[in-house]
Order: structure tokens, then C-alpha cells, then sequence
């Protein structure tokens, strides 16, 4: 793998160029040290965003909870303690490829989208591809398009204006 070609780098200088190099080389030895570890139930790779320090990583982002909000903490029960390796999602198709919200922060519209491609395929309704657009661009009740939004008012978006395919 060339990570310059294959995520069609450029850089302005070669100083900046020998500085995403070392942050690249950093992150490399996490992702492969996560990956080295048994005890993870899932798999890191590299990414267009490799050469980023986390902090670039999180002002891409934007996330800012609102006071009104609360985040809910507690897990779930799981209904096997070998979740990740009882079930394959290609081996079941219930889950679509990864897909990529560019510089755009529109992850909430992304996992809102996500979760319900899945379930509709979990109940047996096909795998769907629903349109994670339409939502960056007309859910606007707390959603802010690429600034930001959250998977609950997507949701009820939805169940008020439906989605497309």
C-alpha cells in the first residue's frame, strides 16, 4: 500500500509532508497495536485521516452536546459474550459497505441511516440503500446538515417525511 497515492495525498511543503509523515507513522503503530491485541472484538485500518493528530481528527467533528441532552452510559445485556465472532455481516448481508461522509459532519445522519438500513434487513425487508443526503439537507429540527446533528431527531424526521432510496 502507497498511503500518498491510494488516499490521493498532496502536501504544501515538504515540511509539512515529513510532519503528516510522523503523525501517519504514529498513528500506524496505534492502529496496529489495537489490531495485535486478542482482546479486541473489532479491527482498525487506515483511513484518509491517518495523518491527522486526533485533535484535527475532533475539530472535524464539531460535536458539541447541547445541555439539554443526556448521554446515556449503561451497556445494553448482549445476548452472547462472543458477539463478534458469532456473527459475520458479509456472511449475513445485514449490514451495507462502509460508506463515506467525506468532510462533511454529518455522521449523525450516516449512523441515523445506518441503523435503519440494518434493521429493515434484520427483519427479513432486504438490504435497502437510503439516502443519507436527504437528511443532511432537510432534516432541520436540531439538525444543523454538516455542522452537526443527532440520530433521535433524524429519526423522527423520518417517521414524519419518510426517506429515499
Amino acid at each position: 500500500m502507497d498511503y500518498v497515492s491510494d488516499f490521493r495525498k498532496s502536501y504544501a511543503s515538504v515540511e509539512e509532508f515529513a510532519a503528516r509523515k510522523e503523525v501517519f507513522k504514529a498513528n500506524y503503530l496505534l492502529i496496529d497495536l489495537h489490531n495485535k491485541d486478542i482482546e479486541k472484538t473489532y479491527e482498525l485500518g487506515l483511513t484518509q485521516f491517518s495523518d491527522w493528530t486526533q485533535e484535527e481528527f475532533n475539530s472535524l467533528l464539531k460535536l458539541q452536546i447541547p445541555a439539554k441532552r443526556t448521554i446515556i452510559t449503561e451497556s445494553l445485556p448482549r445476548s452472547s459474550t462472543n458477539l463478534a465472532k458469532d456473527w459475520e455481516k458479509d456472511d449475513k448481508n445485514k449490514v451495507q459497505k462502509v460508506k463515506d461522509q467525506g468532510s462533511c459532519g454529518s455522521c449523525w445522519a450516516f449512523s441515523a441511516i445506518a441503523a435503519i438500513e440494518s434493521s429493515r434487513a434484520v427483519a427479513g425487508l432486504g438490504l435497502d440503500d437510503f439516502a443519507e443526503q436527504q437528511l443532511v439537507d432537510c432534516s432541520k429540527n436540531g439538525n444543523a446538515g454538516c455542522n452537526g446533528g443527532w440520530m433521535d431527531t433524524a429519526f423522527d424526521w423520518i417517521q414524519q417525511n419518510g426517506i429515499s432510496e
